[in-house]
């Protein structure tokens, strides 16, 4: 099982939250591999974490990155970070989480043994709720559209799901091809590709614990910052770009598994992501009929064809 799994995190300073990350894992004698993509500014929690002595619990490796200046610093390292995988199944998790070796263990035989591409369990609050009780059941179908419409219908975050490491170096690629300039359209990217290549498992045993710690800093303000609530981000001026690049994106990843012309794969994408959010089912399907208006980028599309075809998932 050791040599199954990988944990990716991606740090960028809380160098509170890095240690307590650490120091949980490394007492629960963690028996992943771990991989800290570092692109922070602290020398001082790079000097611990390069002493390696100081979790002898833990297998992991850590990695300096240009500091994160910009998103697309963040995502040049995120690819790397991806490519440097070796295990056949990654989970990127955030260093204000930590997770039940038991549960990542449960979703690493799951993928092992059923049919599926993505696998993870509930995410705990810290009142031991399910953050995610509100749909349960498996995002399912026969089809990449089947998957991207249940996907839809029942919207739960796949960012930190257990995944073939493959998929993950697909999400990383495209993302950095895209440069997306809200972060919101990474996640939801990171969200839809999975589900593109296949079955996603959705269990309710204890898996992750989720803390919302101190929010990054980016070079425009806080994280947060790009979260508003839906309908001011959807009437935001960056979303039509932004959604046009998540459509280029999941039109390629469709149009590889189901064989259909990347144009064909985009349009099923269109119809089906109103499902998100009904109660702004008129205001989705003006802003998209208007981001379809400002057309697509070819040379973008090709790049993401090859980033799939390389793959080869």
């Amino acid at each position: 099982m050791k040599d199954k799994l990988t944990i990716l995190v991606p740090l960028k300073d809380r160098s509170e939250y890095t240690k307590r990350f650490m120091s949980k894992t490394n007492d629960k004698k963690c028996p992943f591999k771990i991989l800290l993509a570092d692109g922070g500014g602290g020398v001082d929690i790079e000097n611990h974490l390069k002493e390696y002595t100081n979790y002898p619990n833990l297998n992991y490796e850590y990695f300096r990155y240009p500091f994160d200046s910009t998103f697309e610093h963040f995502y040049k390292k995120m690819k790397n970070a991806a490519d440097k995988i070796e295990t056949p199944y990654v989970c990127a998790l955030d260093n204000d989480d930590w997770f039940e070796v038991d549960g990542m263990t449960k979703c690493v035989s799951i993928l092992d043994n059923e049919n599926y591409s993505s696998a993870r369990g509930s995410l705990c609050a810290s009142d031991g709720s399910n953050i995610w009780s509100t749909y349960r059941d498996d995002i399912v179908g026969n089809t990449a559209v089947d998957r991207v419409i249940d996907q839809s219908k029942h919207f739960h975050s796949n960012w930190h799901n257990v995944m073939h490491t493959r998929i993950a170096q697909i999400c990383w690629s495209l993302i950095e091809i895209l440069n997306p300039s809200n972060f919101r359209f990474v996640e939801q990217i990171n969200c839809y590709i999975p589900v593109v290549f296949g079955n996603s498992h959705r269990g309710d045993f204890p898996w992750v614990h989720h803390r919302r710690g101190e929010r990054i800093e980016t070079e425009n303000g806080s994280l947060a910052d790009h979260f508003p609530d839906q309908q001011t981000w959807i009437n935001s001026n960056y979303w039509p770009e932004n959604f046009n690049k998540m459509t280029e994106a999941v039109g390629v990843a469709i149009s590889h598994v189901d064989g259909i012309s990347v144009y064909e794969a985009m349009e099923k994408f269109r119809s089906a992501y109103p499902y998100k959010l009904p109660h702004l089912t008129d205001l989705l399907t003006d802003r998209i009929n208007y981001s379809k208006s400002l057309g697509y980028d070819k040379e973008r599309i090709d790049k993401m064809r090859e980033i799939v075809q390389q793959y080869s998932v």
